[in-house]
């Protein structure tokens, strides 16, 4: 029985579910979401274990996990679900600590990731980073500092259950939400968001970003939700079509809301990837996000597909399965700036030492749309680059940068710097370089855009696997000593 709607953010759509709209004094304004879903406070949890038994995490006797990082509204702590495991809040935007929930939807966020009963890590603490303000806004430099927070807090996972057009965003803005992405994914903390609730395929972010763990919601018929956005970067789908969530009982007497929306899709992700990050500790940071993103029942239709990418969400999968191939390549390393200067520890330059280097590695149109490796060339010496896709199916693109590239002129685009490169996309491309000048230089391996806008239905590969091998030869002596 419904007692009354939920008060503004849910009603309209649960607008917290989307980064939003004011603008900041340093960048344009984040764009706001259209979540159009309604959420009733109900009288009780007629099942709280309906969630976990639909994904298979009922009963697995989950570990204490690190931190799960809810960007939201903020947290009740007195939830009984979540009793004792709510750690003090902060806001993002100032640095100060915070306490509560503004509109509820960050309580129901962090039960389905963590409730006792009910969620999907009920071991796991809560760490609530308050990134919207009571209009459910927020702006892309606070998201950003709210990624860093968590981070810094010794947060495993960071669930940001928002949606927002990509086509209304600034490029500054995806740019900044981005680089904050890829620094926690570098630190090892996986990023998990909402496909958005637009019902199509229109490019949504933050689920468009790289390195980011997309969810969809199934629905009654356990298919896509109708509302359930779609797209290359939807990773699988978890039941979120009137399911039931805690709630702080200023907004509902009853302590429960019946909701729908991505928002409390992305949650249940979140919880699953806290769990395997915790009893799969030898994987690499790739390697989780890999195993996460494929631990799921495939449903229709048949295979990895847009409308819920590897199917429905199956916690004991990601447990059991056996571990993704681990690259030689360490991510991110999507550009010369994340293989240089500080960076470039984990990163050493190829040749340096040698006139031979292999790698094993692969790229994602959706997840990870490069791979840089810094080579050492001399005056003079020539490089030889060759790359083989592991599915002759597949292509990709190969080419070489100056060492003057700037730091994002590989995923950008830019061209000024692009010295050499191997004439589109092929499954076997080769190229051959002399070196103008001694220095670094960057060999880039490229995957073609997630979405054609020509064709934006058609399929791309969820993972490109490559070998590639580089050699160069000394330069050519031009003269005799006399």
């Amino acid at each position: 029985m419904g007692v009354h709607p939920l008060r503004q953010t849910v009603v309209a759509g649960l607008a917290a579910a989307g980064l939003a709209a004011l603008p900041s004094t340093a960048y344009a304004a984040w764009p706001v979401s259209e979540l159009e879903r309604v959420g009733y406070c109900t009288t009780a949890a007629t099942d709280p274990d309906a969630l976990t038994r639909s994904v298979g995490a009922l009963g697995l006797g989950t570990p204490a996990t690190a931190p799960i990082a809810v960007l939201d509204s903020g947290v009740d702590a007195d939830v009984p679900e979540l009793a004792g495991r709510v750690l003090p809040g902060l806001d993002a935007a100032t640095g100060t600590p915070v306490s509560g929930d503004l509109d509820g939807h960050g309580t129901a966020v962090a039960a389905v990731a963590a409730g006792v009963p009910g969620g999907i890590s009920p071991s796991s603490p809560i760490l609530p980073i308050r990134v919207f303000d009571p209009s459910g806004d927020s702006t892309a430099d606070t998201v950003a500092r709210g990624i860093d927070l968590a981070v810094a807090k010794g947060a495993s996972v960071i669930n940001l259950s928002g949606a927002g057009a990509a086509a209304d965003a600034a490029p500054a803005d995806i740019a900044l939400v981005t680089a904050a992405i890829n620094r926690a994914f570098t630190k090892g903390v996986l990023v998990v968001t909402a496909s958005g609730n637009t019902g199509d395929g229109a490019p949504q972010v933050p689920a468009n970003l790289p390195h980011v763990l997309v969810a969809g919601s199934t629905g009654w018929s356990g298919g896509r939700a109708d509302f359930s956005s779609t797209g290359p970067w939807v990773d699988l789908a978890a039941p979120a079509e009137g399911i039931t969530v805690s709630q702080p009982r200023a907004l509902c007497q009853s302590g429960y809301a019946s909701v729908s929306g991505t928002s409390f899709a992305a949650p249940a992700l979140a919880g699953a990837a806290a769990v395997v990050s915790q009893v799969r500790r030898a994987l690499t940071v790739q390697q989780r996000f890999e195993l996460v993103r494929r631990a799921a029942a495939d449903i229709a239709p048949e295979g990895r597909d847009d409308e819920t990418g590897f199917g429905l969400l199956d916690v004991r999968r990601g447990l059991s399965a056996p571990a993704p191939a681990r690259d030689t390549s360490t991510e991110v390393d999507d550009d010369p700036y994340w293989v240089r200067g500080a960076r470039g520890k984990r990163h050493p330059a190829a040749l340096r030492r040698s006139r031979r280097f292999k790698a094993t590695g692969s790229v994602s149109p959706a997840k990870d749309p490069s791979d840089v490796y810094p080579v050492r060339l001399a005056r003079g010496e020539r490089l030889t680059a060759s790359l083989r896709v592991t599915d002759r199916a597949d292509a990709l693109a190969l080419a070489v940068f100056a060492p003057s590239s700037g730091d994002f002129d590989v995923t950008r685009g830019v061209t000024r710097r692009l010295l050499a490169d191997a004439g589109g996309f092929s499954a076997a491309p080769t190229l051959r370089l002399r070196a103008s000048r001694a220095g670094t230089y960057y060999v880039a391996i490229q995957a073609a855009d997630p979405q054609d806008p020509d064709e934006p239905d058609a399929a791309v590969p969820a993972t490109q696997a490559y070998r590639l091998t580089l050699a160069k030869q000394r330069a050519p002596r031009t003269g005799r000593r006399r």
